[in-house]
C-alpha cells in the first residue's frame, strides 16, 4: 500500500510525462489533424499494459489503447521483445478505434526488463483506403489497411512480413 501523499506525487509525475509527450508530438507534427484538431493522445502504461496516466487531448482513445497494447502483449509476449522493438497497430477489432488511428507503443526498460510502456495514438488520413476520409467506406477494409499489433523492429530483423500483408490486404493471397 502506498501513502496518499506519495500517490499524489507519483500521479502528478506520470501525468506530466504524458503531457510532455503530447507537447513533443504536437510540436514535431506536420499534420493539420494533429496541429489544428488535436486528434491524438499520449499515455504511460505499466508493464502489463494498464493505463497509468494520459494527456488531455482525446482521453477516450486511451481506454482503447490499453486494450490494443494488451492485445499486442498477448501476441508478442514482452519477454520476446528486445530493445528497439516498437509495437504498431490500428486494427479496429483488436482494440483500435478506426483504421486511420495509428497506435505506437514503446517499451521502457530498467535493468534489462520492461517496466512500462509509452504510447501514442494519432489520426492519419489517406492510408490507402477508398477515400481520404472513411465516411464513404462501407467496410473496415475500405477505409485503410488494418494492422494487427506488430513488433516493428522484430519484423524487420526477421524479414517475415507475410502476417502483415495477409491482414492488411483487401483480398486474400492466392
Amino acid at each position: 500500500m502506498i501513502d496518499p501523499v506519495t500517490q499524489e506525487i507519483l500521479s502528478g509525475a506520470f501525468s506530466s510525462i504524458a503531457e510532455e509527450m503530447a507537447v513533443v508530438e504536437y510540436r514535431s507534427s506536420y499534420s493539420p489533424i494533429i496541429r489544428e484538431m488535436l486528434d491524438f493522445s499520449c499515455g504511460v502504461f505499466d508493464a502489463a499494459g494498464r493505463l497509468i496516466a494520459h494527456s488531455e487531448m482525446i482521453p477516450a482513445q486511451l481506454g482503447l489503447m490499453q486494450s490494443s497494447l494488451q492485445q499486442g502483449l498477448a501476441k508478442h509476449h514482452r519477454d520476446g521483445l528486445r530493445r528497439g522493438d516498437v509495437m504498431l497497430t490500428n486494427h479496429p477489432y483488436l482494440g483500435g478505434t478506426h483504421t486511420p488511428d495509428l497506435q505506437v507503443f514503446t517499451p521502457l526498460y530498467r535493468d534489462g526488463r520492461i517496466i512500462a510502456w509509452a504510447g501514442s495514438v494519432a489520426s492519419v488520413p489517406g492510408g490507402g483506403g477508398k477515400a481520404a476520409w472513411p465516411t464513404v467506406s462501407i467496410t473496415a477494409m475500405q477505409s485503410m489497411a488494418r494492422i494487427a499489433p506488430l513488433a516493428i523492429a522484430k519484423m524487420i530483423r526477421t524479414v517475415c512480413m507475410i502476417p502483415f500483408f495477409t491482414l492488411a490486404l483487401r483480398a486474400p493471397l492466392r
